[in-house]
């Protein structure tokens, strides 16, 4: 009797740890994510919104959601024309940062986009790793201080062999108005990457919806456009 519940228990340990096996190579795989991995860079999301509306002055931890070296590019529609909706055509058209710390960024910066798939004339600015993420933090805040809120809606994360995708949408308020005043909307394309220190932003391509009152056109591109 005692031979036979030692067979067994022996036999109960084998298979426990080659369930225990079997279930940590399946979830360290490449291009798949854990239960644990879609709460942290849920978490990660929200780190960036309260780093851009409430953090540090000077745009560190702002800059710490991101790898060192990542990217930030900022996509705006050029508009054309009043569409007639009664925007007066004196009214600036909307167009992207050329002062540091921002850089002129190009089409391959976005390639993959939403833009760049739709063929949208935009342009396309850049901040380019720690030091410019921090100091674009700073002067967002210096100038809004803590009147903004960035609100996402319908986050959509998908497994990468290098990390994952996300995909979310995009409001921002002006909270010293009564009610509040939606001062921009858009979508985020987000490369994540796992790091030592976690989930973190590898690039972030910001698109804005097209302003109201102005007529962003599409020019197609060829298919074969090397265009960069």
């Amino acid at each position: 009797m005692l031979v036979r519940t030692g067979r067994l228990v022996g036999i109960l340990c084998i298979l426990t740890v080659g369930m225990n096996w079997l279930s940590a190579s399946q979830n360290t795989q490449p291009g798949t994510l854990t239960t644990q991995d879609y709460i942290d860079i849920q978490q990660l999301y929200m780190a960036y919104t309260q780093a851009i509306d409430f953090g540090e002055p000077n745009g560190r931890d702002y800059a710490a959601v991101f790898t060192p070296d990542g990217v930030f590019a900022l996509v705006i529609p050029i508009p054309t024309v009043p569409d007639g909706s009664g925007r007066p055509d004196a009214s600036p058209a909307p167009t992207c940062p050329t002062t540091a710390p921002w850089h002129v960024g190009t089409q391959a910066t976005i390639r993959g986009s939403v833009p760049d798939k739709a063929g949208l004339d935009v342009c396309i600015a850049t901040l380019n790793g720690s030091d410019d993420l921090a100091n674009m933090a700073e002067g967002f805040h210096e100038t809004f201080v803590t009147t903004t809120r960035h609100i996402y809606t319908n986050l959509r994360i998908t497994p990468q062999p290098e990390g994952a995708h996300g995909f979310v949408y995009f409001n921002q308020l002006d909270v010293s108005t009564k009610p509040p005043t939606n001062t921009g909307s858009g979508i985020y394309e987000d490369t994540l990457v796992k790091t030592m220190d976690g989930w973190r932003f590898k690039k972030r391509v910001h698109t804005h919806d097209c302003v109201a009152g102005w007529r962003c056109r599409e020019t197609r591109r060829p298919v074969n456009s090397s265009g960069q």
